[in-house]
């Protein structure tokens, strides 16, 4: 998954906030285990968390287990 979110460059106020674009790049995979048990590891990257080009880009991982009964 692509994400893309385009900031204002100026605050409510209309002052400018020197905001950047936020990007999302989000990978993921189902691996079915048994009928009935799966895991699903996921893998974002985010560049200019928050529109805030002074944050540094940021990777963000997890792990999904599915039981069904």
């Amino acid at each position: 998954m692509l994400s893309w979110v385009d900031l204002s460059d100026s605050d409510a106020g209309g002052a400018p906030a020197f905001a950047e674009d936020e990007w999302l790049i989000e990978a993921y995979y189902k691996v079915q285990v048994t009928p009935f048990v799966s895991v699903q590891p996921d893998l974002q990257f985010f560049v200019n968390p928050g529109g805030d080009n002074t944050v540094d880009d940021a990777w963000v991982g997890s792990i999904r287990l599915v039981v069904s009964f």
